[in-house]
């Protein structure tokens, strides 16, 4: 349990490698690239473990997987995944222009290769793409709502400024 409790916690490092290097931040690096690996490999499971009978059981197969990693690695493996594969047409459109909204920083080797391409989903591309709806649906709108009440309860707790009005017969006067 706190091994899971630290993988869910961990922040996620978004930077290259070269920028962890010259930051003193490899450790934290090698960390999160490992969290991360952990978390491909468990959304590759659970997507195999929740198809059953041409059906993928979505919500259940994205809560196995946030409740291992969180929101936020998963949503950095999943936005990573498509948008490394922008070009395949079963990713939906909807959801190539969600992960263009997550940010993925090329993080390029020695060779130039980008090595978010090993963090690459290796299920069916319209499996992951179910799973991603499940996940927006599950995750994401449920931030976006929250969000959305937080700034609304801020804007009704506001004071109201009462402007003095001024009457038509009093228009009239002043000209």
């Amino acid at each position: 349990e706190d091994q899971r409790r630290i993988l869910r916690e961990m922040p996620v490092y978004t930077q290259s490698g070269i920028h962890a290097y010259e930051h003193g931040e490899l450790e934290q690096y090698r960390a999160s690239n490992e969290a991360n690996m952990a978390c491909k490999k468990a959304i590759e499971g659970a997507i195999r473990d929740h198809y059953i009978g041409y059906c993928l059981n979505g919500k259940a197969a994205v809560a196995e997987v946030v409740n291992a990693f969180g929101i936020e690695r998963t949503m950095y493996i999943l936005a990573n995944t498509v948008q490394q594969e922008d070009w395949d047409e079963r990713f939906s459109h909807s959801n190539r222009d969600w992960a263009k909204t997550i940010p993925v920083h090329k993080n390029l080797d020695a060779w130039g290769e980008d090595r978010n391409s090993y963090l690459i989903l290796n299920s069916h591309p319209g499996l992951i793409d179910l799973f991603v709806d499940a996940f927006r649906e599950e995750c994401c709108q449920k931030q976006e709502k929250s969000i959305k009440s937080s700034v609304l309860n801020k804007l009704q707790k506001q004071p109201t400024k009462n402007s003095p009005k001024i009457s038509a017969n009093k228009k009239e006067m002043a000209r």
